[in-house]
């Protein structure tokens, strides 16, 4: 059995699984496919999972969701105003004024599905923030059984709306909360048993699991989600193998650090990791500017520059105090 990280290697592992979590995420959103397919099963949930296998019931919920309101929704409306301003102006001078301000404040104030274009990606951020709330509140609030009988609820819940209310969604993404809260249960109960985590056995069934899922969303079968609409593939099912592939995920991450002879690759993917929220933001600004040329070596241009030239904004951003207050959501001398 493998020895539990060190802490400097466990902050490394996270930032390594955000960096493949954000790669996984700009191809699956540039390159739609069947490879696409297989990662939207658990791209998105791994940064729900991480959330809940990082935190830690220290601050008094108010304090939470004051720390956790700066950290995320500051950059949300700061990029949404950089980007929008532009966006707007651009399709005034294509459409009737009046109807594209009316529908640019409309998309901005209700977020979630409503965000198209190069701001499709923005309604993870919303719906990430709505699920730490909950998540935090009820660990605060409610003993362990109590608790996981409320995920299951709201694992169900989340499955009655892909199927019984496929049309129907709320502010923000909030009612993506509802799987995303049970997803970061698990990424807490993992932090709790981290000898079950790592055990041979799980690693080995995740991994036939993962690869079983694979094999069966290239065959076509209905296993994939995509949770900005909702649409999360076979209930239970989907779920199950989308935490499977992050178990594989996180022993994976956690075997890289340790091989010393792939030091160099392993930093270059955890400072990917560091930026993956500016990459979230930024990605498909560039995709959707260059388009689908359709030729290999153009598209492989075009999807590196979608992860390096957020990097470089992310770099320069934090050289300054105004881009970390508003574009990071950390006071200046954090």
């Amino acid at each position: 059995m493998p020895a539990a990280p060190s802490s400097s290697t466990h902050v490394s592992a996270i930032n390594l699984m955000r960096g493949a979590g954000i790669l996984m995420i700009a191809f699956g959103h540039y390159q739609p496919g069947a490879a696409a397919n297989v990662l939207f099963l658990f791209h998105v949930p791994l940064f729900f999972f991480l959330s809940g296998y990082l935190m830690r019931l220290k601050d008094h919920p108010s304090h939470y969701f004051m720390r956790k309101t700066a950290a995320h929704l500051r950059p949300y409306v700061a990029y949404l105003v950089l980007l929008g301003i532009p966006a707007v102006g651009y399709l005034l001078s294509e459409k009737d004024t009046l109807d594209v301000l009316k529908s640019s404040v409309e998309a901005g104030i209700l977020g979630g599905q409503a965000l198209t274009g190069i701001f499709s990606a923005f309604w993870f951020i919303t719906c990430f923030w709505i699920s730490q709330q909950l998540l935090y509140f009820l660990r605060w609030h409610l003993p362990p059984i109590p608790l996981a009988v409320s995920m299951a609820l709201m694992a169900a819940l989340a499955f009655a709306n892909d199927y019984l209310l496929a049309d129907a969604w709320l502010m923000g993404s909030a009612n993506v909360a509802l799987l995303g809260v049970p997803i970061m249960y698990a990424g807490y109960l993992a932090s709790r048993h981290p000898t079950l985590l790592r055990s041979p056995t799980l690693i080995w069934a995740a991994l036939a699991l993962m690869a079983g899922s694979a094999t069966a969303i290239y065959q076509g079968a209905p296993l994939s989600m995509n949770m900005k609409y909702s649409h999360y593939g076979v209930p239970v099912i989907s779920l199950i193998a989308a935490l499977a592939s992050i178990v594989v995920i996180v022993n994976a991450a956690e075997w890289l650090v340790r091989c010393t002879w792939l030091t160099t690759f392993s930093k270059q993917l955890a400072y990917i990791g560091q930026g993956s929220m500016t990459i979230m933001y930024l990605h498909l600004l560039i995709q959707w500017q260059f388009g689908h040329w359709h030729i290999v070596a153009v598209d492989m241009l075009v999807l590196a520059s979608s992860v390096a030239l957020p990097l470089i904004w992310h770099w320069l951003t934090n050289q300054f105090a105004a881009g970390v207050f508003l574009l990071h959501g950390r006071r200046a001398h954090a």
